[in-house]
C-alpha cells in the first residue's frame, strides 16, 4: 500500500459511524482509530457536511 498523510472520506463511513450503522460503525471506527493515531490528516468535502447536516437542520427548522 502506497504511504499517505492525507486520506480522503466520502459521506458514508461517516454516516455509518455517527448512526451506528450494525453492519459498518465498529470497521470504520477502528480505521478512524489506527488512522487517527498513525498521524493522518482527514479531508472531505463541503458536500459531505451538507449530506450530513440536512437532517439535523431540517429538524430544528420544523
Amino acid at each position: 500500500m502506497i504511504e499517505c498523510k492525507r486520506i480522503y472520506i466520502d459521506t458514508s463511513p461517516y454516516i455509518y459511524y455517527l448512526e451506528k450503522n450494525p453492519q459498518y460503525s465498529d470497521k470504520v471506527k477502528d480505521f478512524f482509530i489506527k488512522s487517527y493515531y498513525s498521524g493522518k490528516e482527514f479531508v472531505t468535502s463541503t458536500i459531505t457536511v451538507e449530506e450530513y447536516a440536512i437532517v439535523p437542520y431540517r429538524e430544528i427548522m420544523v
